[in-house]
């Protein structure tokens, strides 16, 4: 059984499996994203990176998928916007954030590659990003989308495995002492391949 094999409080899973199969509405809303970020930063280059494409935004990062001229492979950038940066709190969040990731291994965690710093090709001003895996797929808010899946949730059995991905992955992360912030659809990928890996958001409990 998904509870017995995970050790785990079984009716912490069990919520998150009916949840998961209940229809709901729809996560997503561009509306939420400023469309002028993709003007502004989109082509870009960032150091070794070119910005491809605006994935997210939210209070402490923009999120866009990038190009890695030098080892020609896409990632995933994590950039602390100008305004939050002046701010020392925010900024020292960010930087234990990475730290924290830095400490996670596991299968359906997202990895961590860096925190570094560089200057926009067209702005003189000094940039601070996470550089992230980059997840080809679909956040689990699409997959749960009533509108994708004829008014109902996945399949039974697809929520199990779901589930129970996010489950160990929650599990290993409480077991090294760190709390998921933040844990909703939106925050969760899908691989092409059905693999789940959770983005980013921690702190240490």
């Amino acid at each position: 059984m998904l509870t017995s094999s995970l050790g785990r409080r079984p009716q912490d899973v069990d919520q998150l499996v009916c949840w998961l199969h209940a229809p709901r509405p729809s996560f997503l809303d561009d509306a939420t994203i400023p469309p002028s970020l993709h003007d502004a930063e989109t082509g870009r280059r960032l150091g070794a990176y070119e910005i491809v494409a605006l994935i997210g935004a939210g209070g402490m990062g923009e999120v866009y998928r990038a190009r890695d001229v030098k080892l020609g492979r896409d990632v995933a950038l994590k950039i602390l916007p100008a305004g939050v940066a002046q701010d020392r709190d925010r900024a020292t969040r960010f930087i234990r954030e990475a730290q924290i990731l830095a400490a996670l291994n596991h299968p359906h965690i997202g990895a961590i590659y860096g925190l570094e710093e560089a200057c926009p090709d067209d702005d003189h001003g000094l940039v601070q990003f996470l550089l992230l895996e980059f997840v080809d797929g679909e956040t689990l808010a699409a997959r749960i989308d009533p509108d994708a899946q004829q008014g109902t949730g996945p399949p039974l059995d697809q929520a199990l495995t779901i589930a129970r991905q996010i489950a160990e992955a929650v599990g290993t992360a409480h077991d090294t002492g760190v709390i998921r912030r933040d844990l909703k659809p939106d925050n969760v990928m899908i691989r092409r391949d059905s693999i789940v890996r959770s983005s980013t958001s921690a702190s240490r409990s």
